[in-house]
């Protein structure tokens, strides 16, 4: 039971973050499927999990500061995002085409022919600091004890996922990001981008 119960404190701790981020993730509507979010999040978590048993198993020489350079994935995103809504107004000045909201859920929709990947690199990055907290735990946990830690990750993954689209469509919810999405979006990833890069030691 104290397995159970520090493995769903310990991922409710590191993910805190992460939730805030499905959220946004699940406020662009239709522009990204349910089903990308939900697999990126769990490529992304689960090879967290699996590079914390690498480290708490002995390869205690894995470079875990580099991971921040995927700090420079969201930013990318984020300065893309921007770059796109500067060209839907140029182009409205020419066609008064979409509203605002649009470019909210655009901001988040053009990561690609494969927005899975581009998910989970930004789940990895966003949670590199989980790292941190999973290999002490594995270290002293038997094995036993380590399939049940990730059978309560795995789990919460998926409540995380649930909580994040439910969280996205309250209603006061919705309506500020998909009044203000185009403009905090962008900003959020470039910010969480600039700290998973300066918080990694790499600056």
């Amino acid at each position: 039971m104290s397995t159970i119960i520090t493995g769903i404190l310990s991922f409710i701790a590191t993910n805190l973050d992460d939730l805030f981020l499905v959220m946004i993730l699940f406020s662009v509507g239709k522009s990204l499927k349910k089903r990308d979010i939900v697999i990126g999040q769990y490529v992304g978590l689960i090879s967290l999990l699996l590079v914390s048993l690498l480290i708490a198993n002995g390869l205690k020489s894995f470079p875990e500061k580099y991971i921040g350079i995927l700090g420079l994935v969201p930013i990318f995103l984020g300065v893309r995002s921007i770059w796109d809504s500067h060209k839907e107004d140029e182009d409205k000045k020419e066609n008064k085409g979409n509203s605002k909201s649009n470019k909210s859920k655009n901001s988040l929709s053009k990561m690609g022919k494969f927005p899975i990947i581009s998910i989970a690199l930004i789940t990895i990055a966003s949670g590199a600091d989980n790292i941190g907290v999973y290999v002490p735990i594995f270290s002293q946990e038997s094995s036993s004890q380590i399939i049940l830690s990730i059978i309560v990750f795995v789990i919460m993954i998926g409540i995380w996922c649930f909580l994040g689209d439910k969280f996205a469509n309250i209603p006061a919810v919705k309506n500020v990001l998909n009044k203000y999405g185009h403009i905090f979006i962008p900003l959020t990833l470039i910010g969480l981008g600039i700290y998973i890069i300066v918080s990694s030691g790499l600056l």
